[in-house]
C-alpha cells in the first residue's frame, strides 16, 4: 500500500499498530478546528505566525514547539501558510505505550527531545518502516510525552453533559432540542454556550465524530459505503464530502494508505 496523497497533504497509517497515523500538510492555512474524541495528537509546525487556541487560551507557536492535544479537547490552529507534521495515536495505544496518560498538562511545550522523537516516529510511519521499528519509536515518544502528563480535557458544567451526549449518540444523531432541554437552554443559547466553551458548534462536532469513526472503520478494512452507514452518514456521498473537507483526501485514498509493513 502507498500513502494517501492529495494536493499538499499525505497520510499513512499502520495496520499492525491500530490507531497510529501520520500526516504531512503543506501550505496549511487556518483557522481550522479539530476535536480528537479518543486520540492523542502531536503537531510539529514549520512557519510563521501560528497560534493555537485551546479552551479560550491562545498560545503563539514556533518551530521549537510541540503541540500536544489530549482526547476530548477541541483545538483551533490559526496562521499560514504553515507546514505541519502530525502524529495521531489512538487513546488505548497511547496509554499502552506511555503508561496511564489521560492527557497533557499544557498543549504547547518546548522540548527538543520530544520533538526529535515525534519527528522520527512521523518519518517512520510515512515511510512504512517495519512494525517493530514503529513500535519502538512510538514507545520512545510516548514515554517522553508522559513527562508532560496532566489531567487533559476536563469539561464541567452543562456543556460537559451536552458533549457526552453528542459522543454517545454520534451515529444515530441527536437534535439540538433534545440536547438543550436537559440543561434548561434554548437552542440558540445551547449553540452559543457550546461554541464558546469548545470552539465548535454541536453539529460540526457531530460531523467530526462521524468522520473519526469512519477513519477507524476504513483502517479496519470496512468498505466506504459500509463505513458511511456504520458511522451515521445518510449515504456514501455525505461521507465523501465531509471526509474530504476535514481530511483533505477521499475515504478511498485514505483506506489505501495503510503501510505495507506488518513485520
Amino acid at each position: 500500500m502507498h500513502p494517501a496523497r492529495a494536493s499538499g497533504v499525505t497520510y499513512r497509517w499502520s495496520p499492525a499498530l491500530a490507531g497510529l497515523e501520520a500526516a504531512s500538510l503543506e501550505k496549511f492555512r487556518g483557522p481550522r478546528t479539530w476535536f480528537p474524541a479518543d486520540e492523542f495528537v502531536f503537531v510539529l509546525v514549520d512557519g510563521k505566525s501560528a497560534v493555537l487556541e485551546v479552551g479560550g487560551t491562545r498560545t503563539p507557536v514556533s518551530a521549537d514547539h510541540v503541540l500536544m492535544l489530549s482526547p476530548g479537547q477541541a483545538f483551533t490552529l490559526e496562521g499560514g501558510p504553515l507546514q505541519l507534521a502530525t502524529v495521531s495515536v489512538d487513546g488505548k495505544l497511547m496509554r499502552k505505550a506511555g503508561g496511564a496518560v489521560k492527557g497533557f498538562a499544557v498543549p504547547v511545550v518546548e522540548d527538543g527531545v520530544l520533538r526529535k522523537a515525534v519527528q522520527k516516529l512521523h518519518a517512520a510511519v510515512l515511510a512504512g518502516k517495519p512494525t517493530a521499528e514503529q513500535r519502538a519509536l512510538l514507545d520512545a515518544a510516548a514515554s517522553r510525552a508522559a513527562k508532560h502528563a496532566g489531567a487533559g480535557a476536563a469539561a464541567r458544567g452543562p456543556m460537559s453533559k451536552v458533549l457526552a451526549e453528542l459522543q454517545k449518540r454520534s451515529v444515530q444523531g441527536v437534535s439540538l432540542e433534545t440536547l438543550a432541554k436537559p440543561v434548561g437552554m434554548s437552542v440558540f443559547q445551547l449553540v452559543r454556550a457550546f461554541s464558546r466553551e469548545h470552539g465548535i458548534t454541536p453539529h460540526a462536532l457531530l460531523v467530526q465524530l462521524r468522520v473519526q469513526e469512519a477513519r477507524r472503520l476504513l483502517r479496519s478494512g470496512t468498505r466506504t459505503h459500509e463505513a458511511a452507514k456504520q458511522a451515521g452518514f445518510a449515504d456514501p456521498s455525505h461521507l465523501v464530502r465531509h471526509f474530504k473537507r476535514l481530511m483533505l483526501v477521499t475515504p478511498g485514498a485514505y483506506a489505501r494508505a495503510g503501510s505495507a509493513s506488518g513485520q
